[in-house]
């Protein structure tokens, strides 16, 4: 026999006709007796239906569940915004475009996303609403969102702060907190280092800039921090936030 899953059925099948082979007749005796050989059938490892790969199969029709969405933090701010629109089974999925229906937006397979080329991260129990909002684009079942807070209204989804918390992050967004000045690495296709300002809440990139704009050799040798405010000192700090558009956290850019 060879080593493919098979199901139960099947499995009687085989062991019906191996007790007939050997003779097994109608009577209690002949009926245990080909029970009993059926047994040692089974009792040889070459005729055991192979299970090993069951996990390795189950992550297979998990994968390619369509279950998930895709939700993008990065440009949402209350309300939360989703990719794609809605498509059938047998048509190509969305990645491009938003909305803020959960009703319409696309519903994918893990497959799908990483065939595409995509490396999202995903929600996981235990996953804080600071965590969450941390990354810029996530996977989730739209099940899940429940747990973080959110609530649907008129199909679109709204962060609902409990009471008793709401005065308390007020409060604590109100007090200004530094940026974060981070070089985040290469970009290969325009031939430019980025560097970024970071909310230091909920990790929004608040501003990027690239060699560019910023040339090294002209304003802070290398330094992100220092590379920023040579440059907006010298254009005057012109059109700076003093908040972050997503989480409202108050900024310190000293």
């Amino acid at each position: 026999m060879d080593n493919d899953l098979i199901s139960r059925d099947k499995a009687e099948k085989l062991l019906r006709k191996y007790a007939d082979e050997v003779g097994c007749k109608r009577g209690e005796y002949e009926l245990a007796n080909g029970i009993l050989k059926a047994a040692c059938f089974l009792s040889d490892s070459e005729n055991v239906p192979a299970t090993r790969n069951a996990d390795n199969v189950v992550k297979q029709v998990e994968g390619s569940e369509r279950k998930f969405v895709i939700v993008c933090n990065e440009h949402s701010s209350g309300w939360l915004l989703f990719w794609g629109h809605r498509t059938q089974d047998h048509e190509s999925r969305s990645f491009g475009g938003y909305t803020r229906n959960i009703d319409g937006c696309e519903i994918y397979s893990e497959d799908e996303v990483k065939e595409k080329g995509y490396h999202f991260p995903k929600y996981h129990d235990g996953m804080s609403w600071e965590e969450f909002r941390g990354y810029d684009d996530i996977l989730i079942k739209p099940k899940d969102l429940e747990k973080l807070g959110y609530k649907q209204i008129f199909g679109m989804c709204h962060y609902s702060f409990p009471t008793s918390n709401l005065i308390v992050r007020a409060a604590k967004k109100w007090i200004s907190q530094k940026v974060i000045y981070e070089d985040i690495g290469y970009d290969q296709y325009n031939d430019v280092n980025v560097y970024a300002c970071i909310c230091p809440s909920c990790g929004l990139r608040v501003i990027k800039f690239d060699d560019d704009i910023v040339p090294k050799g002209k304003f802070g040798d290398g330094d992100p921090e220092k590379m920023f405010h040579d440059y907006m000192i010298h254009h005057g700090y012109i059109g700076l936030n003093n908040f972050c558009n997503r989480c409202g956290q108050r900024l310190n850019w000293n």
